[in-house]
């Protein structure tokens, strides 16, 4: 594939999928692992053709050696180096060095969901792909902000130009996912649309409720404008405690929620909760702006009352939980999600 085809083609992608990303924060600037090591030489992979001394385990800020593509076989934009963090984080910023007189002086960066070249999308600016400035020396290097955070598992680096040789030494700059907060979540494109909940293109195996239930009122039900609703039995209901659960399946950003009662019941007031896809679930609760309490949610108290609630600060989850708190009659609750995929 020509170097033009596969910038149009990766183009293509980002229009498609429209990925939101987010807003910078200088809390969220630490070197992620290159350097000390703490990223292991296994996490470091190289597409492109290297020899033993300028592995792609090399590509370390200020190491000895460097990640170096053989000069007589590049091709700008069609060789990479591949970062695997083994879990999503926030990346903000990455800092560039050469090796000796040598040094790719340009390059683009692309952050991936998986290991697929189709789940990757191009760091923008100004509606392209974003030409970031290397170093062609040993000495000095060059830190570049993304010009907002992203959300991943992975990182590419492409050279484009060099001096002499097509040689790189990295280090990322970012914060854990887990560290995350939710803050206001930005995209060029509207994301506000059902994420499926009434229309069932979120599938029943994707609900999950822990508490007592009827067999009619199962988490199954909890759609909106749907026949039944997902209901705790009064009886055995323990505010705080008996949830329902939401799986997307991939990292999603929600902006709003809406929540129905049904007949003359229904949930008055919920709590959320929320985790990212990482490989170790860790559970968030959605706090209200400038605050570490759980935010309170008033819910729909009858089959006609729907509240809906566009988010102040919009957030990243995979997964979301629903905490009932109060209730008129039952602890019922139909729902519907709004947002936009991540990836």
């Amino acid at each position: 594939m020509g170097f033009l085809a596969y910038i149009l083609f990766f183009t293509t992608v980002i229009t498609f999928s429209n990925l939101p990303v987010e807003a910078q924060t200088v809390e969220c600037d630490r070197p992620l692992g290159l350097r000390d090591g703490a990223i292991k030489n296994s996490q470091l992979f190289s597409s492109g053709p290297t020899t033993s001394g300028v592995a792609a385990q090399y590509a370390r800020l200020f190491s000895s050696s460097a990640w170096c593509i053989m000069s007589s076989q590049f091709v700008a934009g069609s060789h990479y180096l591949q970062i695997d963090f083994l879990q999503a984080v926030n990346v903000t910023a990455i800092e560039a060095q050469g090796q000796s007189r040598s040094g790719a002086t340009s390059y683009y960066t692309q952050y991936c969901s998986t290991a697929e070249t189709s789940s990757c999308q191009f760091i923008l600016e100004n509606g392209g792909p974003k030409e970031f400035i290397g170093r062609a020396d040993g000495e000095e290097s060059i830190l570049t902000r993304l010009p907002n955070r992203v959300l991943t598992r992975y990182i590419r680096i492409y050279p484009l130009q060099f001096v002499n040789n097509p040689c790189m030494r990295l280090e990322i700059y970012g914060c854990s996912a887990i560290d995350f907060t939710p803050a206001p979540a930005t995209t060029d494109a509207p994301c506000n649309v059902s994420l499926g909940m009434s229309d069932a293109r979120i599938n029943d195996s994707q609900i999950y409720g822990e508490g007592e239930t009827f067999i009619s009122t199962t988490p199954k039900f909890a759609r909106l404008k749907r026949a039944s609703a997902w209901c705790i039995r009064p009886n055995y209901f323990q505010p705080g405690k008996d949830y329902l659960e939401i799986d997307l399946l991939r990292n999603a950003t929600l902006t709003a929620i809406a929540a129905q009662g049904q007949s003359n019941s229904g949930v008055s007031m919920f709590q959320m909760m929320f985790s990212i896809d990482i490989p170790e679930i860790s559970w968030k609760n959605y706090t209200a702006i400038n605050s570490t309490k759980p935010e309170n949610f008033a819910g729909g108290i009858t089959r006609r009352d729907i509240k809906t609630h566009n988010l102040k600060e919009a957030f990243h989850a995979r997964r979301l939980r629903i905490y009932p708190l109060q209730y008129i009659s039952a602890p019922c609750m139909r729902l519907e999600l709004y947002g936009c995929p991540l990836y």
